[in-house]
């Protein structure tokens, strides 16, 4: 049992001072580190440039950040007043902690809301993109240009999947030019 209490212990030396070592200017950069990571992540999204390395970059940033406050509300100060008396207090004090607590909380709610936000708007924006390819494959169509009137109708349908069953009935109804002798087939990839 002794074996254990010394490990448990030897664990919470370690964290101890993992915790307490970075001093406030460090944790500034973990700070301006974490902020920087987050814009870049932006700015990458924003200009649809490789997006998956864009989402890994602010998942990083929000983690640094949320690493950089965990540290401030965990990191203590010790002071001996004696030999045998050690007390070990905050080093910020409680109002701050509490304002961490709060951000702690808060950041993931609020990252969410965005998430959800963008993602909505952008849903949004895709659809209404769809109305304008099914114009312009209808024009296509009537052009006689059937290859490219069939990627402005898949482009619709990977926007809207639900518009099969329609884009397959316009398709049906839409006579083909007079030169063609024999009707020609639609083919809808899902």
């Amino acid at each position: 049992m002794a074996k254990k209490d010394a490990l448990i212990m030897r664990g919470a030396e370690l964290y101890d001072h993992a915790v307490n070592r970075p001093n406030p200017e460090q944790l500034a950069v973990v700070f301006a580190v974490g902020a920087a990571l987050i814009m870049l992540a932006t700015l990458l999204l924003s200009l649809g440039r490789i997006r998956l390395f864009a989402r890994v970059l602010g998942i990083l940033g929000v983690a640094a950040i949320m690493l950089a406050m965990f540290v401030i509300h965990e990191q203590t100060i010790r002071t001996k007043f004696g030999e045998y008396i050690t007390v070990t207090r905050s080093r910020y004090p409680q109002p701050t902690r509490f304002q961490i607590r709060v951000a702690l909380f808060g950041l993931p709610a609020a990252a969410t809301l965005v998430l959800v936000w963008v993602q909505n708007s952008t849903r949004r924006r895709r659809r209404a993109t769809v109305p304008h390819h099914l114009r312009e494959g209808r024009k296509l169509m009537a052009q006689g240009a059937h290859q490219a009137a069939l990627a402005e109708f898949n482009r619709a349908l990977a926007i809207s999947p639900y518009l099969a069953d329609a884009l397959y009935h316009a398709a049906a109804f839409t006579r083909p030019p007079d030169r063609l002798k024999k009707p020609w087939k639609i083919s809808i990839r899902p």
